[in-house]
């Protein structure tokens, strides 16, 4: 199978017209892990999300966590499969900050 994983993007996006994108467009790609099943997936899913949290240059010299994915029960769109929550612990700070991922599960045909 095949995981996409996106990223939720806090700042309010625009398109080339300045009109305001859809949720669902706040949404960036930015991974895509191989595994037989979402609970083999998983381990390499958390690795991901902790790869891009930790290489965000806002987040800096704070360590970064990922909870393994849930199913997805929004009803905003029925295009992604799981959700999971990245997490950042600034050093100083008086609260975590949250970040949302989305899954999306495919089948992978060979070639």
């Amino acid at each position: 199978m095949k995981y996409k994983l996106y990223r939720a993007q806090y700042e309010m996006q625009f398109d080339e017209n300045g009109e305001p994108l859809e949720w669902e467009d706040a949404f960036e790609l930015v991974g895509v892990e191989y595994a037989q099943d979402v609970d083999r997936a998983t381990p390499l899913l958390i690795k991901a999300i902790t790869d891009e949290l930790g290489t965000t240059p806002q987040y800096a010299n704070c360590e970064v966590a990922a909870y393994a994915p849930d199913l997805y029960r929004q009803e905003l769109s029925e295009d992604y499969d799981y959700e999971m929550m990245g997490i950042v612990y600034p050093p100083n700070a008086n609260h975590n900050i949250l970040i949302p991922f989305l899954v999306k599960e495919e089948t992978e045909t060979p070639d």
